[in-house]
């Protein structure tokens, strides 16, 4: 089951960003600029994208606890498929 979830989360994350999720993006980019000039560019990166791989894996950890979550609650209401 665990495969199908990871495949289903990494599909999800594929596609391309909302126009809400665009425009945090957008937002984000003046942060990055001025990261930029307090360090060197390398390290701008390195902290910038360490910050995004953790939105992006508490976002897998979120995607896999909702559909665990629906995966029971339909169990639930379709107890004739229970065996």
């Amino acid at each position: 089951m665990f495969d199908v979830i990871s495949i289903l989360a990494q599909t999800a994350q594929a596609l391309p960003p909302t126009p809400e999720a665009q425009a945090i993006i957008d937002r984000g980019d003046p942060y990055f600029k001025r990261l930029c000039e307090l360090t060197d560019f390398s390290e701008a990166d390195a902290i910038w994208n360490t910050a995004v791989n953790a939105g992006i894996a508490a976002c897998s950890r979120d995607f896999h606890l909702g559909f665990q979550m629906g995966i029971a609650l339909w169990e639930q209401t379709h107890p004739a498929i229970n065996r």
